[in-house]
């Protein structure tokens, strides 16, 4: 399958970049190939400009970085919910293939539920092991 390669040639100043950006990054995380036109003083000043990227990934690295569990599953579900929300709202909808969307509330539906094990499941085996060391069943 062909990938679909698309150049943005925006205004240099940053009202006209930014969006350019964050349309190439969406279009990216669909697997199309974006090449920003941009002079080097542009690029030096806004580093997410450069190759191809995909956007869910460069999320992934960052949640990464987050130094709690908690934090990182907060991080995908926000910003997951983000990209949906405005793809869906915007005129890229027609672009986006059939699930698409779907798949995202999925994906979203999973770091809800990661979110949940990793802030409870200490607690509540804490709670449940003083409960059976003391022999205090119901």
């Amino acid at each position: 399958m062909a990938v679909a390669h698309l150049v943005f040639v925006p205004l240099m100043a940053q009202g006209h970049l930014i969006p350019a950006v964050d349309t190439a990054l969406l279009l990216a995380t669909h697997g199309a190939l974006c090449t920003i036109i941009a002079t080097a003083a542009t690029v030096r000043t806004h580093r997410r400009l450069g190759p191809a990227v995909r956007l869910e990934a460069v999320l992934e690295e960052k949640s990464g970085e987050l130094a709690f569990p908690r934090m990182r599953q907060v991080f995908m579900l926000n910003n997951t919910h983000a990209i949906v929300r405005r793809a869906v709202r915007s005129n890229l909808a027609m672009f986006l293939p059939p699930g698409w969307a779907r798949a995202r509330e999925e994906r979203m539906e999973g770091y809800v539920k990661s979110y949940l094990d990793v802030s409870w499941a200490p607690i509540v085996s804490r709670d449940f092991s003083l409960l059976f060391n003391r022999k205090l069943l119901f």
